[in-house]
C-alpha cells in the first residue's frame, strides 16, 4: 500500500498537465467566452487614418531634426574662432594712396582672383599700406599677419593658426615629414577647412614674401572666403601667378603731406622751405622720410 502511494507521488508529469497549466495562465481570471470576445475586439480596431500617419511621420522627423541640430550646435561650440592680428599699428601719418587701395580692394573682392601681390623696392610702404588696409577691414573679416620671408616662419605661423583653431596638425607633420611641399598644402587646407566651418571670412597678409613656389603651396586650396595680400620686393618671382600692383615712392605732394603730418604729430614747428629742402635731400621713399624725422 505504501509502495503504491509512493509511485503516485513520484509519477512524472504528462504533456497534458503542462498544456493545462499554460492554458490556465493564458485565460487568467476571465472566462473563455469573455477572453475570445476581447481578442476579437482588439483585432478589429480600425487602422490609423492618413492624417494620423502623416502626423506621426512629422513628429518623428521633428525629433530627428532636433537631435541633428543639437549635435551640430555642440560641434560648432567646440570649434575655436580665430582672432585678428595685424603686426603694424594704424598710423595717424599714413598717406592714403587712393588709386592703389581701390585696385587692391577690387582684386580681392573678385572671387576668381582673391589674391593680390603688392610689390616695390624696400621702404616704399608696402607693409604699411597692407596694414592700413587691413585695419579698415577687421570689423568684417578676420585679419592675420603671416611672416612669409622664409619657409620656417611661414610654416610656423600657419601652425599657429591651426593651433588657435583647435586643429591637431601633429599627426600630419609626422606623416609628411619627408615631403615639405605636400605638408604645406595639407596644413593650409586644414586651416581653411576650419575657417570654412566657422563661416569666418579671413584676410591673410603674407608679408615680405620671396619664394613664390612656397607661397603657392599655402594658397593652392584657398577657398573664395579667404583673401590674401602678398607683399614682396620681387615682382618677377610672382609674375603670371597672381594679379600685381606696384607701389612706388611718394609723389611730391604726398611727400609734403607726409612730412607736414609727421611734424604736427611731433609738435615740431616747420616751414614750407624746410619741408621742400628735406624732401630734396632725403627723397620720396616713406621709410627714409620716417627715419629722417
Amino acid at each position: 500500500q505504501q509502495s503504491g502511494m509512493l509511485k503516485r507521488l513520484v509519477r512524472p508529469q504528462s504533456p497534458q498537465d503542462d498544456a493545462s497549466r499554460t492554458f490556465s495562465a493564458w485565460l487568467g481570471q476571465e472566462t473563455l467566452p469573455a477572453k475570445l470576445q476581447r481578442l476579437r475586439e482588439q483585432t478589429t480596431q480600425p487602422a490609423p487614418s492618413d492624417k494620423e500617419r502623416l502626423l506621426s511621420h512629422v513628429k518623428g522627423t521633428l525629433r530627428r531634426t532636433a537631435t541633428i541640430e543639437s549635435f551640430r550646435a555642440q560641434e560648432m561650440a567646440n570649434i575655436a574662432q580665430l582672432s585678428s592680428y595685424i603686426l603694424l599699428a594704424k598710423r595717424s601719418h599714413f598717406v592714403e594712396r587712393t588709386a592703389t587701395t581701390e585696385q587692391l580692394s577690387a582684386t580681392l573682392a573678385d572671387k576668381d582672383k582673391g589674391v593680390c601681390v603688392l610689390h616695390g623696392f624696400g621702404g616704399v610702404g608696402k607693409s604699411t599700406l597692407a596694414a592700413h588696409y587691413s585695419h579698415g577691414r577687421k570689423d568684417t573679416q578676420t585679419v592675420r599677419w603671416i611672416r612669409a620671408e622664409d619657409s620656417f616662419k611661414l610654416q610656423g605661423d600657419y601652425q599657429q593658426l591651426a593651433q588657435e583653431l583647435g586643429v591637431d596638425y601633429q599627426p600630419l607633420a609626422t606623416k609628411l615629414a619627408a615631403d615639405d611641399s605636400q605638408y604645406h598644402q595639407e596644413l593650409a587646407r586644414m586651416v581653411y577647412n576650419a575657417l570654412d566651418r566657422n563661416h569666418q571670412p579671413t584676410l591673410l597678409i603674407l608679408d615680405n614674401a620671396e619664394n613664390a613656389s612656397l607661397v603657392a603651396d599655402y594658397l593652392l586650396d584657398r577657398p573664395a572666403a579667404i583673401q590674401a595680400i602678398i607683399t614682396t620686393r620681387s615682382a618677377e618671382a610672382f609674375e603670371g601667378k597672381y594679379d600685381q600692383l606696384q607701389l612706388g615712392p611718394f609723389s611730391q605732394d604726398q611727400g609734403e603731406g607726409y612730412l607736414e603730418v609727421r611734424f604736427k604729430e611731433m609738435k615740431r614747428p616747420y616751414t614750407n622751405p624746410e619741408v621742400a629742402s628735406l624732401l630734396k635731400e632725403v627723397g620720396l621713399v616713406a621709410q627714409k622720410l620716417n627715419l629722417a624725422t
